[in-house]
């Protein structure tokens, strides 16, 4: 923790770096103090800087920076975070100063729990950016409600790899002006969208343009708890870019009524090594199909499923296409308050991955009452470092076969055992 002093020697030393290419000053006490204004200006002489991160907490502060963040015109990397901020109702001090640096690459914005309701010229202000190949807007619990300029903007940052946008816990209401303008991004490889606990009710428009981008490598698409219709489509195009290798889903407690479309995408997805889908709360039929078909990605080496409060009855399915992909390394599958009532088909699976290191399974509130086959699996998993299980006010009442099982574990570094509400018997197990 810094203090008032402190804060003024770090200033007075700065000033004769001249030279300094890369300054990170992320600490979340020293915006609080008065005397963070004499740094900023000491900043902003640097010349030479290529690198920067700075954490803000007030509008004033942020005018500081201003004054003299054009000057800093050979800026390649620009991470700036002001959330958490109620007073910051307004970034024009950062849009007046981005055109500017013309040599930024990487730029990072965080306005998360701010008073901001508007973006002002931020879009007209990133188009100017055309070295620009990274840029990740956070705007989560704010009152923001419209991005046409900044979809807009982001058209023309045609060199751009990387796009990150949050929306989430926003008045945003619609992103058709983002569909329009995804398409014109020809060399995005990664795609990461927050519209969960938003009012947007439309997506499908933003799902096509996604599957024009040829190159996509990556695509995390979270709108859990979000009003909107017609998900099926969406899924089938957010599934279409076939050179996908990683691909995170969030649609929990949505409409989504089928999950066959999204299952045949996932089924073509052949360079596909990391897949996380959180189908959380829904009551989408197709779960079986979806497991089959992820059976098809032998490239998988990271698989994570939420089916937690779902139709979940058996895991066959999901147990015969898990026993197919021998790369998978990290395995996480939540049933929490299913009427799952076994779970042996998927410890005879599990049993098969020999180079799994990370394995997490939530059985919470289930009906399983005997884990024999899953203590069983344990034991060959000699690569296992990493395991969670959770049997949380289920009705299992042999927890003491866990003990034979993971005595083979000879590479585990972390266990955690959630057994409350559980019948425990002996524990003895356990104990050398």
């Amino acid at each position: 923790r810094f203090d008032p002093a402190a804060l003024q020697s770090l200033t007075a030393g700065m000033a004769n770096l001249t030279s300094l290419r890369w300054l990170d000053l992320g600490f979340k006490e020293c915006p609080k103090l008065k005397s963070i204004h004499g740094l900023l200006e000491t900043i902003v002489a640097l010349t030479s800087l290529q690198s920067l991160t700075l954490r803000l907490s007030s509008s004033s502060q942020l005018r500081t920076l201003q004054d003299g963040l054009s000057i800093l015109t050979t800026l390649q990397s620009l991470t700036l975070d002001l959330g958490y901020s109620s007073n910051v109702t307004t970034i024009d001090p950062i849009t007046r100063a981005l055109p500017g640096l013309l040599r930024l690459e990487t730029l990072q914005l965080s306005l998360r729990c701010t008073g901001l309701r508007c973006l002002g010229d931020l879009g007209d202000s990133l188009a100017k950016l055309s070295a620009l190949q990274r840029l990740d807007l956070d705007f989560q619990w704010t009152k923001v409600r419209a991005i046409d300029k900044l979809a807009n903007g982001i058209a023309y940052l045609t060199c751009l790899q990387s796009l990150g946008l949050n929306f989430a816990m926003s008045n945003l209401a619609s992103v058709d002006e983002l569909s329009n303008n995804i398409s014109h991004l020809g060399s995005l490889r990664n795609i990461r969208f927050d519209f969960s606990g938003s009012k947007v009710t439309k997506l499908d428009c933003l799902g096509e343009s996604i599957a024009g981008v040829a190159v996509l490598q990556h695509l995390d698409f979270l709108a859990a708890r979000t009003p909107v219709t017609g998900l099926e489509g969406t899924m089938v195009a957010l599934t279409r870019p076939a050179s996908l290798q990683r691909l995170v889903l969030d649609l929990r407690s949505t409409e989504l009524v089928s999950l066959d479309g999204l299952a045949e995408g996932i089924g073509g997805l052949k360079l596909l090594c990391h897949l996380s889908l959180d189908l959380g709360a829904t009551q989408a039929a197709g779960i079986g199909k979806l497991a089959n078909n992820i059976g098809t990605c032998r490239d998988l080496e990271h698989l994570e499923l939420i089916l937690d409060e779902t139709e979940v009855l058996s895991v066959e399915e999901l147990g015969r296409s898990i026993a197919t992909l021998f790369r998978l390394q990290h395995l996480a599958c939540d049933f929490g308050k299913t009427r799952l009532a076994a779970v042996e088909p998927l410890a005879k699976a599990i049993a098969r991955l020999e180079r799994l290191r990370h394995l997490s399974l939530n059985l919470y509130a289930t009906c399983i009452t005997c884990i024999d086959g899953l203590a069983r699996s344990m034991a060959g998993l000699v690569n296992l470092e990493y395991m969670e299980l959770c049997l949380l006010d289920s009705a299992v009442s042999n927890v003491d076969a866990l003990a034979s099982g993971l005595a083979g574990c000879t590479s585990l570094k972390h266990l955690d055992l959630n057994l409350s509400g559980t019948v425990i018997t002996n524990l003895d197990g356990f104990v050398g």
